[in-house]
């Protein structure tokens, strides 16, 4: 076949790392799919600016439309990132006729099916394997591999910056500032690290997964989300005496009246698979009707782990054109699954609690619990360091229902026998004796 053209636009991180890739696998094979892929222009928002790669200053232009409208290009690589920029883009390439291989989350997971939807009734494809887990291929899993499980439920690490946050604070004893800053100077947080550290960035991802594990449409809006910015040092120093490790994960489960979709820092066994993963790190655990239980680990972020996909989607691209098969991806929307609110999950809680060193504390805080179903399962007690009258009581309930136990906790902030509810957390598993 002759060869496949591609414009692609942005030349960052991600757009390097396909460059580096492609001049790579040129080199060492002469040989189909790698003959064919040839990047003829590559849009950017200043040519002048120095770049990471080498690339010839005749393949830059400012002129992104000359890109999308050119007759010569068959494919647009979108790489430049950016919810509503991404959209006008990929929307603006579609209707010119041109395939599309994209690692943005955020469009894929606001604007997917209808972009999916345009892609169809104008007649090409959209591929999107880098926009969930970089390197790791869990968008082709879910499509693919696994199409003949009913997904039960995904719990993943997918963010990489809030897990190396968590990591250095559970094994340097760091506590969040110091850790956050650290990313930040490796270059793994931005200066603003709002969307990873608050939990955005995962719920981005988890939507994504959710509509193609699922067979529905998902919106980043259905995810409940909470972020690492809250997690103490104290939570995670309890969280190992206890036998856990607390990690951010991106949870999704079908239940028979809906889905559960929610994004939090979560206490898990330390002995779990998920609480192995460590640093910048991604682990996506699976759970399907046939299959039973699958993991999947790698670099969720990062220049080549990350074009490895978009070169990936290419490649695929290149063989569904020379075979004429139709590798166009759609969700599906079986079935317009409801979503839970939150206030029906149901799991085990940990609590820790500023009280006064006196009697009656326990009973008063244990009344409240009581009287709205709630069964306490452990207790700790301490001193708090250098002050007089007061304990840190830590709290395991049996499993609850999350608008009861925040009833509880709201009315635990109003009870004489409590100075401060200081933090709340949901527990994933149960830690074995």
């Amino acid at each position: 076949m002759n060869s496949v053209n591609i414009g692609m636009i942005g030349l960052g991180n991600v757009g390097s790392g396909v460059w580096r890739v492609l001049e790579k696998k040129k080199e060492e094979a002469n040989s189909f799919p790698w003959n064919v892929l040839e990047i003829k222009k590559i849009g950017v928002r200043d040519v002048r600016k120095e770049r990471q790669v080498k690339v010839p200053a005749s393949l830059l232009t400012q002129d992104i439309d000359s890109i999308i409208n050119s007759p010569h290009i068959d494919v647009i690589v979108e790489v430049a990132g950016g919810r509503d920029e991404g959209f006008k883009i990929i929307s603006r390439a579609i209707n010119a006729g041109k395939h599309v291989v994209t690692a943005n989350k955020d469009v894929i997971a606001s604007y997917g099916l209808e972009l999916f939807r345009l892609a169809r009734s104008k007649g090409v494809k959209i591929y999107f394997e880098a926009s969930v887990g970089a390197g790791i291929p869990i968008i082709r899993v879910l499509r693919e591999d696994l199409v003949a499980n009913s997904i039960q439920e995904i719990r993943a690490i997918l963010n990489g910056t809030s897990n190396y946050i968590l990591t250095r604070m559970s094994e340097n004893g760091e506590d969040f500032g110091t850790a956050l800053g650290m990313a930040q100077r490796l270059g793994y947080a931005e200066p603003n690290p709002d969307n990873d550290v608050k939990g955005v960035d995962a719920a981005y991802k988890i939507t994504i997964l959710s509509s193609i594990a699922f067979n529905t449409s998902v919106s980043p809006d259905d995810i409940y989300v909470e972020g690492i910015d809250t997690v103490s040092i104290r939570d995670i120093e309890y969280a190992h005496e206890l036998g856990y490790e607390i990690k951010s994960l991106a949870i999704a489960r079908k239940h028979n009246d809906g889905l559960e979709l929610r994004v939090h820092p979560t206490m898990i066994p330390r002995t779990s698979m998920l609480a192995a993963v460590r640093g910048v790190y991604n682990g996506i655990y699976i759970v399907g009707d046939a299959v039973g239980p699958m993991m999947f680990y790698g670099r969720g972020a990062g220049s080549l782990p990350t074009a490895s996909a978009v070169v990936s989607d290419l490649c695929d691209l290149v063989r569904s054109l020379k075979d004429g098969s139709d590798g166009q991806f759609e969700v599906p929307v079986l079935d317009n699954i409801p979503i839970r609110p939150i206030e029906k999950l149901e799991t085990r809680y940990y609590i820790r609690l500023n009280v006064p060193d006196r009697p009656g504390v326990l009973a008063g805080i244990a009344m409240v619990f009581g009287n709205l179903g709630i069964s306490i399962a452990s207790v700790v007690q301490k001193e708090v360091p250098d002050t007089k009258g007061q304990a840190e009581l830590v709290i395991i309930t049996h499993t609850a229902q999350e608008g009861p136990f925040r009833q509880a906790i709201s009315q635990m902030d109003r009870l004489d026998v409590v100075n401060k509810v200081e933090s709340t957390l949901r527990i994933e598993g149960v830690v074995e004796e």
